[in-house]
């Protein structure tokens, strides 16, 4: 349970401080307390898939395909313009990023990549946490 908590605490930090140079995006500069607290996101959220749980293979699962949407939509709408309709598809891309993507987007501060990009590598490690939970889960 203090774990739970934790890892609550820690999320919805990581989400708060994140928040405004994940928007603005490449106009803030971000400091190094960002990348600590989406480090230390990211540990914990490790230390969670040791447990196995299905609440976690969910999270991951969805978290993983929550970056591929926000890599897809983004691209989509860069190529396909302004229109009405690429706008209402691709608004459903927010609140994937807004969940999944924001809370670790102090790690941008490493790599420096676009939202898009940045989010398809978020996927990769939320692929990862997936593979880790299965075999916790399996073991």
């Amino acid at each position: 349970m203090k774990f739970l908590l934790l890892l609550i605490a820690s999320y919805v930090i990581a989400f708060s401080i994140n928040l405004m140079p994940a928007i603005k995006h490449p106009d803030l500069h971000m400091p190094f307390s960002h990348l600590i607290t989406s480090t230390l996101l990211m540990i914990l959220l490790l230390l969670a898939t040791k447990r196995g749980s299905k609440q976690m293979l969910h999270f991951s699962l969805i978290g993983a395909l929550s970056g591929v949407i926000v890599f897809v939509l983004a691209k989509v709408e860069q190529v396909m313009g302004v229109h009405v309709i690429v706008d209402v598809v691709t608004s459903i891309q927010y609140p994937a990023f807004f969940i999944f993507i924001i809370p670790l987007f102090g790690l941008n501060f490493l790599i420096d990549l676009s939202y898009d990009v940045f989010s398809l590598c978020m996927s990769l490690f939320y692929i990862t946490l997936f593979g880790i939970t299965f075999y916790f889960k399996n073991k």
